[in-house]
């Protein structure tokens, strides 16, 4: 985000461009500038005390040769978003939302909780919106670290027409005792675990059934451990993160991760295994 400072000084006229309307009269008349083909810099910008060309496009990914900054054009009114660099990666901010702290607290946290704590009263995790974390003593899969964190979530999701009521504490103490139609974690889990995915109720939902589902509880409260940060938009962290790291367990914007595949083709095929089997009790 390049903010265009104060300018100072009569206004720079764009090599080429035509003065018309100029009035003989002095210094009462008016001009009027038709600009023409950009052939320079098209105004001075007083930037570090110095006046220098202002990049002639915005948006453009120029440097700025006193302060270093990239422009992307982005400015004030869209600050909140999350814009692509030139390489169609998310840009990571010199400045501003670098998200240093959240992503300390998410790669070398404080302490790990097991699903023990999370799921006593009153229990560790915060009633906010955050992002949280996923290690597993043990790996689900072969070829996936045991220890390093391989999947983030975030409460609430980002709804364009109404407020989500969710925040860590009720996602996070659902992921440990929930079910896979509701905690896309455990469905990646359990389809990891090879355990067997079913159509339940009407049909319409999938998940490991119960004892399917207890056994994936009592794996995760050996082996999982989580963390977490509060942050007021954590879709935006999410994006963020899910960028710059190896998250091997995030589908959602990783398809650049060398897992994604796999774990795709995983889960869709559990899926199309429940839809051949009849719905179970």
């Amino acid at each position: 985000m390049h903010r265009l400072s104060d300018r100072s000084g009569p206004p720079v006229v764009r090599p080429g461009a035509r003065q018309v309307g100029h009035s003989s009269g002095g210094s009462s008349g008016r001009v009027r500038r038709r600009p023409a083909p950009f052939a320079g810099p098209a105004r001075v910008t007083r930037t570090a005390g110095q006046d220098v060309p202002a990049h002639p496009v915005r948006g453009g990914y120029e440097i700025c040769p006193v302060c270093f900054w990239e422009d992307d054009g982005q400015d004030d009114q869209d600050a909140d978003a999350v814009p692509r660099g030139p390489q169609d990666r998310w840009v990571w901010w010199g400045g501003g939302m670098t998200f240093e702290a959240e992503r300390a607290a998410l790669l070398e946290p404080g302490r790990l909780w097991s699903a023990g704590e999370v799921l006593g009263k009153p229990g560790p995790v915060p009633a906010v919106p955050g992002v949280y974390g996923w290690r597993f003593g043990a790996a689900p899969y072969d070829g996936l670290a045991v220890g390093e964190l391989l999947y983030v979530g975030i409460a609430p999701r980002r709804m364009a027409n109404r407020t989500s009521r969710q925040h860590l504490r009720s996602r996070v103490r659902y992921h440990f005792r929930g079910n896979a139609e509701g905690s896309t974690l455990r469905l990646t889990l359990g389809c990891l675990l090879g355990l067997e995915l079913r159509r339940v109720g009407s049909g319409r939902r999938m998940t490991f059934g119960v004892r399917g589902e207890a056994e994936l509880s009592a794996w995760m409260a050996e082996h999982a451990r989580v963390c977490w940060v509060a942050y007021p938009k954590p879709w935006l962290l999410e994006s963020a993160l899910i960028t710059g790291l190896d998250l091997p367990l995030n589908l959602d914007q990783n398809k650049h991760n060398a897992f994604h595949p796999t774990l795709k083709a995983l889960r869709a095929a559990a899926r199309q295994r429940a839809r051949e089997l009849p719905i179970s009790g």
